[in-house]
């Protein structure tokens, strides 16, 4: 009898005829929800981020993945969670990985590996996408790495659509990263503010930023807040100048640079929609 992989996965093989039959597995489990990804309870990961202006209206986010020597299974998925409204497009990938926008649906986006899964030990650099979105702190997920031979087969005309196990997030380990997230160019500065408010109390809870600088710099929010409700905002303006600056002089320090950065863009996008 004839035996068939799921639908999603024939028409990847299709279209890929160079690849091996282990690669052309690895490959559609990166292009669509993977329905065999292998769970992984014994990964212990890391990411580090980087974000910067890509253009007046997009930015660029650089990551680094590390996954731990005390893991027993090696990555081959990760990826972040953002919302629909995102744009996300990868614009470098390491060797031996190719991107996605939809490893789980439209709002999961990442990488898999073809070539080179990252064993337990080494790190993956490389990774690097452009999005419309502001930096903010999104779910990112890692999966293990599966081969082909483990993949659920079916008789011919018998595979299903997807399969109890098609979320790839469903047997991933995930942490907190910096990624993108919606932005409302006709939300009035104080929601603005609001969220900016939000995003360093979740960086602070998050150990990002080291507890007493946290409550400075959370003062400094809220003192502009009441400035901006009270209409002054040549005050608003001061006070969150002194934040930036508070945010340079601890940059490496007390915060990393890509919390800072986090930050920097969204006050400085805060202070572009005051000054119109």
């Amino acid at each position: 009898m004839k035996k068939e992989l799921l639908p999603w996965r024939r028409l990847c093989r299709r279209s890929t005829l160079l690849l091996t039959a282990a690669l052309v597995g690895r490959l559609a489990a990166g292009q669509r929800s993977p329905a065999a990804t292998a769970s992984a309870p014994n990964v212990s990961w890391t990411i580090t981020s980087k974000v910067e202006r890509a253009s007046p209206t997009s930015f660029r986010y650089s990551y680094i993945i590390s996954n731990s020597s005390t893991s027993s299974q090696a990555i081959c998925y990760w990826g972040i969670e953002h919302a629909d409204a995102i744009t996300w497009a990868a614009t470098s990938s390491p060797v031996g990985w190719i991107s996605s926008d939809q490893m789980g649906g439209p709002s999961v986006s990442g990488w898999s590996c073809v070539l080179s899964p990252l064993i337990p030990g080494t790190v993956a650099t490389g990774f690097q996408t452009e999005s419309n979105g502001l930096p903010g702190i999104i779910s990112a997920f890692a999966a293990a790495d599966v081969g082909i031979d483990t993949l659920p087969h079916f008789a011919e005309g018998q595979a299903p659509e997807s399969s109890p196990d098609a979320d790839i997030r469903s047997g991933s380990v995930k942490l907190k990263a910096i990624g993108p997230i919606p932005s409302a160019p006709s939300a009035s500065p104080l929601s603005v503010l609001v969220s900016i408010i939000d995003l360093e109390g979740k960086a602070s809870d998050l150990g990002w930023i080291k507890n007493g600088i946290g409550n400075s710099l959370s003062a400094k929010l809220n003192n502009a807040k009441a400035a901006l409700q009270r209409s002054d905002l040549n005050a608003t303006r001061n006070i969150l100048g002194a934040f930036l600056n508070e945010l340079s002089a601890q940059e490496g320090k007390q915060i990393s640079a890509d919390v800072t950065a986090m930050l920097r863009i969204n006050v400085e996008s805060l202070l572009d929609k005051i000054a119109h």
